[in-house]
Order: C-alpha cells, then sequence, then structure tokens
C-alpha cells in the first residue's frame, strides 16, 4: 500500500489541524472548568451563611415543639412562613 508524496503530506496536514483543534477543545474547556471553580469558591460564603440560618431556624422550630413535616400544612388560618431558595 505506497501512497504518494502528496497523499502523505495531506494525511499529515490534516493530522496536524485536527491536533491544533484539539488543542484549542482543552484549552476551551480548562477555561471553562476554572471558571467553575472559581464561582464555586466565589459562593461559598453564601452557601455557609444559608446553611447556619437553615439549622437555625430548625433548631428554633424544633424547640417551639413544632412537628417539622407538618410546618407546610394549613391548619386553618394564622400565619405561615415559606422559605424560598433560587
Amino acid at each position: 500500500m505506497a501512497q504518494s508524496g502528496r497523499e502523505i503530506k495531506r494525511r499529515i496536514t490534516s493530522i496536524s489541524n485536527t491536533q491544533q483543534i484539539t488543542k484549542a477543545m482543552e484549552m476551551i474547556a480548562a477555561s471553562k472548568l476554572r471558571k467553575a471553580q472559581e464561582t464555586v469558591v466565589a459562593t461559598r460564603p453564601y452557601y455557609e451563611r444559608l446553611t447556619s440560618s437553615l439549622g437555625t431556624a430548625l433548631r428554633a422550630a424544633e424547640l417551639a415543639g413544632e412537628d417539622l413535616p407538618e410546618v407546610a400544612e394549613d391548619r386553618g388560618g394564622g400565619s405561615h412562613c415559606l422559605l424560598v431558595l433560587t
């Protein structure tokens, strides 16, 4: 299966182009990963504060004698507390 010089040159060029595309894709993926990691680090203080606040609210509800699974149940009048997380 002898190949001409032109065919070999074409295949080398093709492989080189594929390598360039692959390198560009790796750089894009690395950039996206770095951005995602920075976002996680930046949101950590909010997560810690939210966890602390929810823990405090749950402990307060337990101390008040609230049955937590029934907190969202309508008991006919009175106040309601909704916690909305986005």
